[in-house]
């Protein structure tokens, strides 16, 4: 393995580290909120990458105040290990395009 190997693959694990940890915090966090939730893509899937972000859907049709505690809760744990999260509503979708996502 070459040396620039060598720092990829480190640095890939700490982001993959990083995403895990901000991954049970969320889980933490919404399961408080009793929202219903799925985790997909990368993260899920085990090809998680240097560059990639957690994928989260957020099931139901939650109110106005609970979005409001939803969008807080990610961003303060995107933000302690500067993970991007890419939120999506289902109540924003098809249950096509959810089914594709969910797929992912």
């Amino acid at each position: 393995m070459t040396r620039f190997e060598v720092i990829q693959k480190q640095r890939r694990e700490a982001h993959e580290a990083a995403a895990r940890a901000t991954w049970a915090e969320l889980r933490a966090a919404l399961g408080a909120l009793g929202i219903e939730y799925r985790l997909f893509g990368s993260l899920k899937n085990g090809d998680f990458m240097e560059h990639s972000d957690i994928d989260l859907m957020i099931m139901g049709d939650p109110d106005q105040d609970t979005v409001r505690q939803i969008r807080q809760a990610i961003a303060a744990a995107g933000r302690s290990r500067d993970i991007d999260i890419d939120l999506h509503f289902a109540r924003d979708m098809t249950s096509d395009f959810q089914e594709a996502l969910l797929e992912r």
